[in-house]
């Protein structure tokens, strides 16, 4: 391009020239032109050294471009290939921080066992201490139980030796009678029966008859007081239609004793006591008097069915049935004590 531009220039300055100097002679102006061409000529040789030294620096500078470029392509296949490794870094470097965070929980969970295992460390501490001290007091204990063994085994033979004393004794005593005369205990059984109950049969009602059985075993001792007594009473109720036949006949008759609570009178009884509860309580009241004291007690009538009820304070509260047959058969067996 500067090559181009120089020319121009030239040529513009020889037609300038001509224009300027048109009258001067064909031969001057020839002259001037061919000087003007050695000129060109010259300057031409010049500017193509130039242009050559232009070229010759564009094909060093393309050099160097290629260079360039051809560095600035490894630079960026060693940019990749920095990056690849910086990722693959970096991918390490998370991988180890979580491999730390593990560890250091892991170091934390340890250090939680190492208390944990710390605290059963002290806790096996103590009880060492505590058996220790136990084995020391079981020790002393052993020695203690071993000096009471040596005691109890000197009274074991001071013993023996008063033993063999006695059996020496004994037998020097054999041949002679020793009289003892047993206690007079009299035990006499006493039974009265009396009409319960009787109904008549209807077309509706088959009809019934009770009998009481009341039985007392009584036992004196030589003083003629009562040591023990018990009361038991059988009540035999018979039902029967009105051609006479008899109605469900029981097959197992039980005494009030052996009914027990399943007698029912506690319902009934105005002090909510049951029948064996109030005989128990009147049998442990006669117990250490005589039998004409129970006899002679206070009694009065409650109503037509309870004649004779106890009038005794002590009874009031635990004895509130008729003791009429009880004390008939107390008396008969009295009468029968032996």
């Amino acid at each position: 391009m500067k090559k181009g531009l120089t020319v121009t220039i030239v040529l513009l300055i020889v037609a300038a020239v001509l224009a300027i100097v048109g009258f001067v002679g064909k031969g001057d102006v020839q002259k001037k032109l061919d000087e003007a061409n050695k000129n060109l000529e010259v300057e031409k040789t010049g500017f193509q050294s130039k242009l050559d030294d232009l070229t010759g620096q564009v094909g060093t500078l393309t050099g160097d471009l290629e260079a360039a470029k051809a560095s600035l392509s490894g630079a960026e296949t060693a940019r990749t290939e920095l990056q690849t490794k910086a990722d693959e870094l970096t991918a390490q470097i998370g991988t180890l921080t979580t491999d730390l965070e593990t560890a250091k929980a892991a170091q934390s969970g340890a250090e939680a066992a190492g208390t944990e295992l710390q605290a059963k460390v002290d806790e096996l501490t103590a009880q060492i201490g505590t058996l220790t001290a136990d084995l020391e007091t079981a020790k002393a204990a052993q020695s203690a139980a071993e000096a009471a063994k040596a005691e109890l085994q000197t009274k074991v033979d001071e013993l023996t030796a008063q033993v063999g004393t006695l059996t020496a004794d004994l037998e020097a005593a054999k041949g002679q009678a020793l009289l003892v005369t047993p206690p007079a205990i009299k035990h006499g059984l006493g039974m009265v029966t009396s009409v319960g109950s009787l109904a008549d049969a209807t077309a509706e009602k088959a009809g019934a008859a009770q009998v009481n059985t009341t039985v007392c075993s009584l036992v004196l001792d030589a003083e003629g007081k009562i040591q023990s007594v018990t009361w038991d009473v059988q009540q035999t109720k018979i039902q029967f239609s009105l051609e006479g036949k008899p109605v469900e006949v029981p097959e197992g008759l039980k005494t009030k004793l052996e009914k027990g609570p399943e007698y029912g009178m506690a319902k009934a009884s105005p002090i909510g006591k049951e029948w064996n509860e109030q005989i128990e309580a009147f049998g442990a009241w006669v117990i250490g008097k005589t039998v004409d004291e129970v006899l002679g007690m206070p009694v009065y009538e409650r109503d037509a069915s309870h004649p004779a009820v106890p009038d005794v304070e002590d009874l009031k509260a635990s004895v509130t049935i008729n003791v009429g047959d009880y004390l008939a058969a107390l008396q008969k067996a009295a009468a029968n004590a032996k």
